[in-house]
């Protein structure tokens, strides 16, 4: 496995953690907004996300969520 696909794969499992946090319908934006995201998009959202503490990592998407559900 690469440093790039280990990265990847913390990415995603951080974000598995962060759904669980989040209530249903946040996880389900979340999914959304994730699903927007092109594969290099979404590398990098997740690699920023997998370097933060969940508990940041939760307030940060959840603000984004408030801005997208804004522009949506």
């Amino acid at each position: 496995m690469t440093e790039d696909e280990l990265l990847d794969a913390r990415g995603y499992l951080r974000f598995i953690a962060i759904q669980s946090v989040l209530d249903p319908d946040e996880a389900e934006l979340a999914r959304a907004y994730a699903d927007l995201l092109t594969e290099d998009q979404r590398s990098r959202w997740l690699g920023d996300l997998a370097r933060l503490p969940i508990a940041e990592a939760v307030l940060r998407t959840r603000a984004l969520l408030i801005v997208k559900r804004c522009a949506w």
